[in-house]
């Protein structure tokens, strides 16, 4: 026992005496193969001790000596286990072109040399392994190439390394994705002449044309994005994203915009049903917890609260707490009495990570006025007005905390400001019909308190 703890201490030293003693020897092995080769004048028997040289410095962790070294016994003759290494050292210093063209030349080597099983397992992995490059490659240089177009190229280049074409596969690839986006930018360049001439609707159909060839390429949904944007019709709009819906039913980014322009037109019967169909279709939390806020303010708008209330409990439990959703629901909440409590919960959560955000803040004081703590709630709208002098809802509130605290002139002039930021006709002939009850509640009590004198 005792000894296995004295050479359990030992140890460490032992194995820092072995480094040093392997370090020694790989420099004197480098000193021979230094003076060999400071003698050779036969360039093709340099090639191997270049070789021996470049894994001698590879032992030393000094890679760049090691790359020199090999690309110098390369220039003298091609070989397979000298661009096996160079494509090794390559991919794990992250130089992926280099990489790449050691396991090109590598595979053309020994594709032309017998195999057992055991090499040709080897030979598929690097395959395997350059197709692997070759893409993460591609996919950097162009980030917006889609997943279609990536199944395609595969197919190209797969053909290519059935033919043992390994050196041209990359340039192939390269040519195959320019000579799409030199389309592409050919077309967004018509189109492009056609907005400046104002001639949206046949711009919009020569995109909805190209994203129908191609639906999975952003760029035509987002070129008639900004195509609206520029002047283009909505119900134009609509009708093409519509027609491309019955298409490719399942396309994700057209529901999305079908959502946003029937918001937008404020359809929001349609609105809501292609906010559903996107929920039911995206994938990632993030979108489908954007899409619950966006059904929870839709629902609200119609008085839907039942379904408001589900919608929001569905967002907040994908777990993201998103801070408009969570401030959405206690602002619902703060409304019932019996759900203030839950209310406050959900907006202190808020405000820790949003303490200044003044529709937070909106929420917080209106829990207040819920309570009767008006008081409270007028020292945070008092506060927030200043920074959102036009936001209706802030406004709203303002006006109704100063006349319950007996302000009625400020209730008045705040009431009257909401009637006139307001587009909506009935919120303006109800602001305007409130500011005209409290005008004449106030001379009342000044004639009822005339009367008592």
């Amino acid at each position: 026992r005792t000894n296995q703890i004295l050479v359990a201490k030992n140890q460490p030293s032992n194995i820092k005496k072995n480094n040093a003693k392997i370090k020694n020897e790989i420099n004197k092995a480098l000193s021979i193969v230094n003076n060999y080769l400071n003698k050779s004048f036969n360039k093709n028997q340099n090639l191997a001790f270049l070789f021996l040289r470049s894994r001698l410095h590879l032992k030393l962790d000094n890679k760049e000596k090691a790359i020199k070294d090999l690309e110098e016994a390369l220039a003298i003759r091609d070989f397979d286990i000298g661009w096996f290494t160079f494509a090794q050292i390559n991919e794990k210093e992250n130089n992926i072109k280099k990489a790449i063209l050691g396991y090109s030349n590598y595979l053309y080597i020994v594709a032309m040399q017998p195999r057992n099983l055991a090499g040709q397992i080897l030979f598929k992995a690097i395959e395997s392994k350059l197709l692997n490059l070759l893409f993460s490659l591609a996919i950097k240089n162009h980030p917006k190439i889609s997943p279609d177009k990536i199944k395609q190229y595969k197919t190209t280049i797969i053909q290519l390394f059935n033919k043992h074409e390994y050196k041209n596969a990359f340039e192939k690839l390269e040519k195959c994705i320019t000579k799409e986006q030199c389309g592409n930018e050919k077309k967004l360049l018509k189109v492009q002449k056609l907005n400046s001439s104002k001639s949206f609707k046949k711009a919009a159909n020569v995109t909805k044309q190209e994203f129908l060839k191609n639906p999975n390429n952003d760029v035509w949904l987002e070129t008639l994005h900004d195509l609206y944007h520029k002047g283009l019709d909505s119900a134009d709009m609509i009708a093409i994203l519509q027609e491309i819906e019955k298409k490719h039913p399942n396309n994700l980014m057209t529901l999305l915009y079908l959502a946003d322009m029937f918001t937008r037109t404020e359809q929001t019967t349609k609105a809501i049903k292609y906010h559903n169909k996107a929920l039911s279709l995206a994938d990632d939390i993030y979108t489908k917890t954007s899409l619950c806020y966006q059904l929870g303010i839709l629902y609200y708008e119609t008085k839907q609260f039942k379904a408001m209330e589900a919608i929001l409990q569905t967002g907040k439990n994908f777990g993201l707490d998103y801070a408009p959703l969570i401030n959405l629901l206690s602002y619902h909440y703060s409304s019932n009495k019996k759900t203030v409590a839950q209310a406050q919960i959900l907006i202190d959560n808020v405000l820790e990570q949003y303490p200044n955000n003044p529709h937070f803040l909106d929420t917080q004081a209106r829990i207040f006025y819920k309570q009767k703590k008006y008081t409270q709630a007028l020292s945070i709208l008092e506060k927030i007005i200043l920074e959102e002098k036009n936001d209706l809802t802030i406004v709203k509130h303002l006006a109704k905390t100063y006349q319950k605290v007996g302000n009625t002139n400020q209730a008045i002039a705040y009431i009257k400001q909401a009637a006139k930021i307001t587009y909506d006709i009935k919120k303006k002939k109800k602001y305007t019909a409130l500011a005209h009850h409290w005008g004449h509640k106030k001379n009342e009590t000044k004639s009822h308190m005339l009367c008592r004198r």
